[in-house]
This record gives structure tokens, sequence and C-alpha cells, in this order.
């Protein structure tokens, strides 16, 4: 008889080599290269192609699981049967050079069942931007004028001095068109168009200058108006100018910095949970002053229709709240809504601050 000991041992024996039979078994990813390098490639012939060949180099089926592109710009495929050892695949990259002028150098990370689990290829190269067209270069169209866009974008100003900005435009037309002075152009915008007749075919510029100290407002702004002319196409052009003002503290000394205001909120959302579509929700937040000086509250916004939002005061003493109370109309709304209300204040650390209103509108 054998004895229990000698089980044991034999046992023992079988296990070990079960499990060097089990560890010999795995799959190793092996690339011919890791790298390609497509050299100079016209932006204008559109995408490029690359196959990366690979051999398993292990003893047990290869599964790719994964291929993850370094960037939107590059899609990646791959052979996704298993691969048997000694058996080749391929992983294909392909580079879209749109809008990429320039050199480029993308990776792409590969997940398999393999040792080690991740592998890295790299694709690099030079794009040659194709030349711009009009319709490139001024894509947004009002009759037979050419824009880049009707929305003249100022970007970020501050209330320190007036902004001039140019935006060019350019006639498609068969015929010269004369611009009249703009209708609806507030106090705060200065316009000037050069040339005042443009001819056919031929680029312009128009020329904003903004004065926010002027506008008295801030945040993310709009100001439209009419520019009239004798394009037979749209006489009548309606433009917008675009910017996001804030107050200029640059000029605080460190000792006014130091007895600054300072807005602090109690929570910066509101959470409303689930309401009713049609139902119009009112709550209240709080902010404080934890500064040394008055606290302006110089605006309150909602940013759609939606939201309406007002303080219960103008003026915060340093160490007092102030209440803002904000009305969600949920009309026509139907799911998770994410409405942000900005409070605009005279604190230079933080002049926009944002509370988020967060509801679930059901029918």
């Amino acid at each position: 008889m054998i004895s229990n000991f000698t089980k044991s041992i034999l046992l023992f024996i079988f296990l070990s080599a079960s499990v060097g039979n089990m560890l010999a078994q795995n799959s190793v990813l092996e690339f011919a290269e890791s790298l390609h390098d497509f050299g100079q490639i016209n932006e204008a012939e559109g995408p490029v192609t690359y196959e990366f060949n690979f051999t398993n180099k292990g003893t047990a089926p290869l599964v790719i699981k994964d291929v993850q592109a370094s960037c939107g710009c590059t899609t990646p495929s791959y052979t996704k049967e298993p691969i048997q050892p000694g058996k080749r695949g391929s992983i294909k990259a392909q580079f879209d050079p749109t809008n990429r002028p320039g050199v480029f150098d993308k990776t792409l990370t590969v997940t398999a069942n393999s040792d080690p689990a991740m592998s890295f290829l790299k694709i690099k190269g030079f794009v040659i931007a194709r030349v711009k067209t009009i319709i490139d270069l001024y894509p947004d169209t009002v009759g037979s004028l050419r824009m880049e866009s009707r929305f003249l974008n100022m970007g970020s100003i501050t209330t320190k001095a007036p902004v001039v900005s140019e935006f060019k435009i350019y006639n498609e037309g068969n015929s010269p068109i004369t611009f009249s002075a703009p209708i609806g152009l507030t106090a705060h915008l200065k316009f000037e168009i050069l040339p005042k007749t443009l001819p056919a075919k031929t680029a312009g510029i128009i020329k904003i200058t903004y004065d926010a100290k002027v506008k008295k407002d801030f945040g993310h702004l709009f100001d439209n108006f009419v520019l009239p002319t004798n394009d037979k196409k749209n006489p009548k052009k309606e433009i917008s100018v675009v910017a996001v003002v804030s107050e200029d503290f640059s000029t605080l000394t460190t000792e006014q910095k130091l007895n600054a205001p300072k807005i602090t909120l109690v929570s910066n959302s509101i959470e409303l949970g689930e309401v009713k579509a049609g139902e119009t929700i009112v709550k209240e937040f709080e902010i404080i002053n934890t500064g040394k000086s008055d606290l302006m509250i110089k605006k309150v916004k909602g940013t759609c229709s939606c939201i309406t939002a007002e303080s219960s005061t103008t003026v915060v003493k340093p160490g007092e709240t102030a209440k803002i109370k904000v009305s969600f109309n949920t009309t026509g709304r139907k799911g998770d809504e994410y409405k942000p209300v900005y409070i605009y204040t005279n604190d230079h650390t933080s002049p926009e601050t944002v509370v988020n209103v967060k509801a679930k509108v059901v029918q």
C-alpha cells in the first residue's frame, strides 16, 4: 500500500508539473517594427495608413484586447481573432491630417493577453498644409459677404481701457458692396469698415472698438446691430459683437489686496431634486463676505431664460451674508438639467463666481 506521505509527495509533483506547464503556456507579442515615419504628407490628399505586423512568439493563442490612439486624428484597426503560436497579425493606424499642419507624433497603446500586457507603437511625420480657399478663410456667409464669423468675438477684456479688434471680410459677389452706418450700435462700441465700398472678389476689414467701462456690464455679453448695404442678396446684415467682460484689478496695491472683500459660498450647487415639468421652483442660497471690506454684488445672472436670479442686497459688509434667490421655470424642459448662475463682484480673486442649479425634470 502507498502511504499517505507518498500520496502527498506524488500530488505535489503532479501539481507542480501542471503549474509549470500552465506558466510555460503564454503568448508573446513581437512587432517587426514599433515606429513608422510617414515623412512628408499632403493635407489635401487626406488620410494615410500604415500596417504594423506582429508575430505571436509564445506558446499560447494571442488575443489583442484593445488598441487606443493618443489622438482622435488617429484611427486604429487590428486583427480580432486569436493568433496561434508562430502566426502573424496586424494593427493598422490611419492618420487624418485635416487641419493638422506641421509635425505630428502619435502613440498607439496595444493591450493583449501577452507578456507584457501592453505594447506601444508610434507614427510620426510632417503635414504639408493645403492651400486655404476663400471658403476656408471666410466660412460664414451673409449674402454676398463672407466672414470668418458673423459673431465678432472680442475675447476676454477688462474695464481698464478700450480694446480694438479687426475682423476680415470678403466680397464674393460680382458687384461692389457699399456699407452704410450701422443701425443699433450702442455707445460702448465704435465701428469702422475698410474700405467703405468693397470691390468684387476683394477682402476688407471690420474694426471694432469696445469700451467695457462704458458698457457697465460683466460676463458673457452680446451686442447685436444691423449693417445696411447695397448687396441685393442680403442688404441688411445682422452682426453680433461678443465679449467676456471683467473688472480691471491691475491697479490694486498690495495693501488693497490684503484688505479686499472675499466672496465665499455656503455651497457651490443647488440641488432641486425631482420636479414636474411646467413648475417654477424657487430656492435661495447664501454667500458670505469673508474679506475685510465691502463686497459689491454687481450682477447676478442665469444662462438661459428659464433661470432668473436676484440678490437681497448689492453691498455685503465684512462677516455678513447675502441671499441669492433663484427661480427655475421647467416649462419645455425634461431630464437632467444643469444651469449655472453667475455672480459678479469686486472680489479680485474671484470676480466671477458660479453656482450650479441641478434638477431632474419629469413629465
